[in-house]
C-alpha cells in the first residue's frame, strides 16, 4: 500500500513539474507568433481532450484533421511526462514531414534565432520560477520560528571559539558592536554579515561584561563545526535505537532524552555526540529522562564508528517566537 501511495504522489509531482515546464514552452511559442498543435499532459495514446474544431472528444483524433491553428489540449494514457508540439519544430515525435515544405509564417523554423531561444529555454525558467514560488509561499504560510536565546550551550573542543576563550553559559550581547537578541541574528552576524572579517564578541559571564576578538586569520573556514558554538537547551532526544547496539542493550528507547553522559550534563545534542566519540571503548555512565523519570546505566561506545547506536533529534526546550 505504501508503494502504491509513493507511486501516486510521484506521478502527481511529475505531472506538476511537466505541466509547468511545457506551459513555459507553450505560452512563449504563442507569444512569439508560433502555432502549438498539441499541449499534452502524459504521453502515448490520447484518452481525451479539447480543441475548438472538434470540441471535447474521447480517443484519438483523425490523422488528417486540420485544427486551423488551434491547439488540442489532451490527456494521454501514460502520466509520466508530457509535451507541446510546436509547428515547424522537430520534437519527441520525430515528425519531419514538414521539412519538405516551405516554412510557414507561424512555424518555429521561420522565426528569428532570439525568438527560438526564448521558446527553447522557457521551460527551464518556468521550473526555476516554480521552485521560487513554492519556497516563497511556504515562507509566507509557515512563517519563521526564531530561537530566542543568545546563551551558548556548548563550545566544542579545539574549535575557533574554544581557542578564543568562549565558554558554556556565556550570553552574547553584541557582535562587532551590533546587538543580537536571538540565535538566528547571532548566526547571521557570524556566518554572513562579517564574512572574511574579524569578529568581536561582547557577552556576559558570571554577571560581568567580557569582550573577545577573533582575528579574521582564524576564520577562514566559516562553518558551525569550525566556529564551534551551539545554543543552550538543544537537548538530544532519541529518534531511533539501532537493534543490537550498546544503547539498546542498556535500555535506552525511542523518545528518551539524554541528560548526562560521562559525568557531564548535556545541554546540547552536539556535546553528546562529541562525548560519545571521546569515550570510545570506555564503559561510561549515561542518564536519560523518560516521561519525567530519570534512568541511568552504563554504555560502551564501539568501533569502528564510535557510536552507541542511536539517532538523535535535536529538541529545543527554550523560548521561541513565531514570525509571519
Amino acid at each position: 500500500m505504501e508503494f502504491i501511495s509513493t507511486i501516486f504522489y510521484f506521478l502527481i509531482v511529475i505531472g506538476i513539474l511537466v505541466f509547468v515546464h511545457e506551459f513555459g514552452h507553450f505560452i512563449t511559442a504563442r507569444l512569439c507568433g508560433m502555432r502549438a498543435d498539441v499541449f499534452s499532459l502524459g504521453i502515448g495514446y490520447r484518452l481525451l481532450g479539447y480543441n475548438r474544431i472538434t470540441g471535447f472528444k474521447f480517443g484519438k483524433l483523425a490523422e488528417d484533421i486540420d485544427l486551423k491553428g488551434h491547439t488540442d489540449y489532451r490527456l494521454c494514457a501514460f502520466p509520466i511526462g508530457g509535451y507541446v508540439k510546436i509547428a515547424g519544430m522537430i520534437d519527441e515525435s520525430m515528425d519531419k514531414n514538414f521539412i519538405k515544405t516551405e516554412p510557414k509564417p507561424w512555424e518555429y523554423r521561420s522565426k528569428p534565432v532570439w525568438k527560438r531561444m526564448i521558446v527553447i529555454t522557457a521551460g527551464v525558467f518556468m521550473n526555476i520560477f516554480l521552485a521560487f514560488l513554492i519556497f516563497y509561499s511556504l515562507t509566507l504560510i509557515k512563517g519563521k520560528t526564531i530561537t530566542e536565546t543568545t546563551t551558548i550551550g556548548y563550545v566544542s573542543k579545539y574549535s575557533v571559539a574554544s581557542d578564543a576563550g568562549l565558554k558554556e553559559g556565556d550570553k552574547i550581547i553584541s557582535i562587532n558592536n551590533e546587538m543580537v537578541s536571538n540565535w538566528d541574528e547571532l548566526q547571521n552576524k557570524v556566518y554572513l554579515d562579517n564574512l572574511g572579517e574579524s569578529v568581536a564578541f561582547d557577552f556576559i559571564r558570571e554577571g560581568k561584561n567580557v569582550k573577545i576578538d577573533i582575528p579574521k586569520e582564524k576564520l577562514k573556514d566559516i562553518t558551525e563545526k569550525n566556529i564551534g558554538i551551539y545554543p543552550e537547551k538543544i537537548l538530544p532526544q532519541i529518534n531511533n535505537v539501532v537493534a543490537g547496539h550498546p544503547a539498546e542493550k542498556c535500555g535506552i528507547q525511542k523518545g528518551d532524552v539524554i541528560t548526562e553522559f560521562a559525568g557531564e550534563k548535556i545541554l546540547n545534542s552536539q556535546k553528546l555526540i562529541d562525548l560519545i566519540k571521546a569515550n570510545v571503548n570506555k564503559e561510561t555512565e549515561v542518564a536519560w529522562n523518560r516521561n519525567g523519570n530519570i534512568m541511568t546505566s552504563k554504555v560502551t561506545p564501539e568501533l569502528p564508528d564510535s557510536t552507541i547506536g542511536i539517532e538523535i533529534a535535536a529538541k529545543y526546550e527554550g523560548p521561541i517566537k513565531h514570525v509571519k
